[in-house]
């Protein structure tokens, strides 16, 4: 079993509680929302020859401080140079859901086209 909870410190912390007994495992769950209410990402056909497969998802009630945060952007890049394979199998973005809105989408466009601002950055 693979286990990329551990590549970041407050992963192993929590797996070292639940398996001394300490806390009690994780439960997750997925949200029953209507469908009017759900974010719509539309992935434009060329990109499939890039990204034949495209996941979304909405996390909510995350609040980051800074260190909380950066441990976050670690693990995200820890994640992209193992199981993502450099960002060559699979690219993770994480967005500020307060900045944006829908409805999203997702394209395979030249780099001269692409307009990156990385998250907790700002334009100058």
């Amino acid at each position: 079993m693979h286990r990329y909870d551990l590549l970041c410190l407050e992963g192993l912390a929590q797996a070292l509680r639940v398996f001394n007994k300490q806390e009690e495992t994780p439960q997750y769950s997925l949200r029953n929302i209507s469908r009017g209410s759900m974010l719509k990402m539309h992935v434009k056909p060329e990109t499939s020859q890039i990204r034949p497969y495209v996941v979304s998802a909405v996390l909510r009630g995350i609040t980051f401080d800074e260190a909380s945060y950066n441990s976050f952007i670690d693990l995200q890049d820890k994640l992209h140079q193992n199981i993502c394979r450099r960002r060559t199998l699979v690219e993770i973005g994480t967005h500020d859901l307060d900045t944006l809105e829908g409805p999203f989408s997702y394209e395979a466009l030249p780099p001269s086209s692409i307009s990156f601002v990385p998250l907790k950055q700002v334009v100058s």
